[in-house]
Formats: structure tokens, sequence, C-alpha cells
């Protein structure tokens, strides 16, 4: 009774209690804003740091993917150069050797050591070194193509000419043989006469020789070792036939039974007066006939060397067969 009494005798004392229940309530409740205030900052933060983490990652990884692109078209370009480099030789091999040292080491970086900013730095410079090289041989190729131009031009004019030469020796043959065929016509004489009036010959000898360090000139029986060969063959007394110039065409048949000709050096063709057949000659002997025995000769220099075997000779006069021999060469 005497608590009641001092309550309701001290009325501020119940008012004090709920200010400090107020107070408290009060201290509690903003605690709990600035902890919340504070989880909240740090929730944005948090959520911040990892927006910018992704954003991070997106880009490592566009730029991841854009390496590989360029290590890729990197290595075509590479290939390409390899490639092409085959014929040309624009670049040595100390040169691809540092090259594919270089690529060698870009690789290291980004796959195994994970630098991925200095293996792109060394991509780029890489790449514009490759790219150098690539153009030099593209203008290597546009000059080859031109020369290519140019040549198939000279030899189209180069061909042409040969088919006129061709054409002018053999000309020159048939006219020859025509001049032949016309003389035998012109002569007057009957075939019988005619066949009378050939100067036969006789002792054929061929000889090689080749020339010493002192110019003197030595046997040679050696094919490999002939430098020039030597016909000689003999004239017979023929009364029948008419003084003057005579014309010997001498033939040398290989053991493969091929003519040594070339029109340059005054082979031709002649015509066979008994068949009309056209013989290929290798030279002409022209000689003043005097009815008289004469030793004549004529020297042959190979365009090459001549075969081991056994060669025969054959020596015209008017068309006919005048006289036939036959040599060796080792």
């Amino acid at each position: 009774m005497t608590e009641n009494q001092n309550l309701k005798n001290n009325p501020n004392s119940e008012e004090n209690q709920s200010k400090k229940v107020y107070i408290v309530g009060g201290v509690i409740i903003a605690a709990l804003l600035v902890l919340c205030c504070t989880l909240a900052a740090f929730l944005i933060k948090a959520n911040n740091v990892n927006e910018l983490q992704d954003q991070n990652n997106i880009d490592l990884t566009e730029e991841n993917e854009t390496f590989k692109e360029d290590l890729d078209k990197l290595n075509e370009d590479y290939a390409e150069l390899i490639a092409e480099n085959g014929d040309l030789n624009s670049v040595n091999e100390e040169q691809l050797a540092e090259l594919e040292a270089k690529k060698a080491e870009i690789e290291e970086l980004y796959r195994y050591k994970k630098d991925f900013r200095k293996a792109k730095k060394k991509l780029d410079s890489l790449k514009v070194e490759v790219n150098g090289y690539l153009s030099e041989i593209a203008i290597l190729k546009e000059q080859n193509e031109k020369l290519n131009e140019e040549n198939m031009v000279l030899n189209s004019d180069l061909d042409q000419e040969k088919s006129v030469n061709s054409e002018l020796s053999q000309a020159k043959a048939m006219l020859t043989a025509e001049k032949e065929e016309l003389s035998s016509k012109n002569s007057g004489l009957s075939k019988t006469v005619y066949f009378a009036s050939v100067v036969k010959v006789e002792n054929i000898v061929a000889t090689g020789y080749r020339a010493k360090s002192n110019g003197k000139m030595v046997d040679q029986k050696k094919a490999k070792n002939i430098e020039n060969l030597e016909v000689c063959f003999e004239t017979t007394v023929n009364e029948v036939a008419n003084a003057g110039s005579e014309d010997f065409f001498v033939r040398i048949i290989t053991p493969q039974g091929e003519t040594i000709a070339n029109d340059s050096k005054g082979s031709g063709v002649l015509t066979n007066s008994r068949n009309k057949e056209k013989i290929r000659y290798t030279t002409v002997k022209a000689y003043d006939y005097a009815n008289d025995k004469t030793n004549l000769c004529i020297t042959w220099k190979p365009d090459g060397t001549f075969n081991a075997g056994n060669y025969a000779v054959e020596v015209y006069n008017k068309g006919y067969l005048c006289g036939i021999g036959s040599f060796q060469l080792k």
C-alpha cells in the first residue's frame, strides 16, 4: 500500500520509465537502420564489383577470341609465306628460322605462360613482319609474270625465226637438188655416156685428229677424243669425162645408219641419178678434174662428239655412187 501510494504520489517516475523505453527503442531502431544502410551499401558495392568483374571477364574473353583469331590468321599467313617462298626464295633459311622462333615464343607466352599482353605485343609485331615478306613476294611474283610474258613473246619470235630458217634450209637443199637435176638434163649426154663420165674414187681413208696444246694435230682412235675428222679419197683416171670442175658429194653414215649433216656447214640433198631418190649428204668437195689421179680430202668438225662403232663413207659424182669405204672408231 505504501508502494502504490508512492507511485500515485510520484507521477514523474512513470513518465521517466516511458521515456527510457522510447529512447532505448529509438537507439535500437537507429542502430538497425545504420546496420541496414551499411549492409545495403556493402551489397551494392559487392554487386558493382561483380558487375565490373563480369564486364572485365567479357572483355578478356572477347580479347582472347580476337587474339586467337589473329594467331590463326598469322599461322595461315605464315603457311602462305612458306608456300609462296618455295620458288622465289625471297626469304632465306636464316630469316625463316627467326620467324619460326618468334612464332613459337608467342605460342608459349599465350598457351603456357598465360602472359597475354606480352604475347599480343609480339604477335602484332610478327604480323607486320610476315605481311612485309608477303608483300615483297607479291611484287616478285608480279615481276616474274611480266618476265614470263616477255619470254613467251621472245620464244614465239624465236620459233618463227627457226621456222623461217628451216624453210630456207629446205629451199636451199631443194635448189641444190634441182640444180643437179638440171645439170644432168642439160648435159646432152645419154644415160650410158653420162654414167661412163662418172669419176670413180678409191682408197677412201678416214682419220680422226685432236689438237695438242702446242697446236699440232695428232691422230686419235677414240671417238670421244676426235675434234676433226678428215676423209680422203683418190680420183681415178677417166678419159670419157670432160676435164673441168667436178663435185664429189661425201656422205658419212653413223653406226646407227644416220647421215651426219648440218646445212650450215655445207650439207644438203642430192638426187640419185639411178632411181631419182633424194639422198642427204654430209659435204661436197669441188675439184678441177684433169682426168688424173688426185688425192682429195674433206674435214668435218662434229657438233658434239662421235660415237664409237663402224662408220660408212659414200662418195657420189654426177648423182651416182662412185666409191664406198668404212672406218671404225673405238
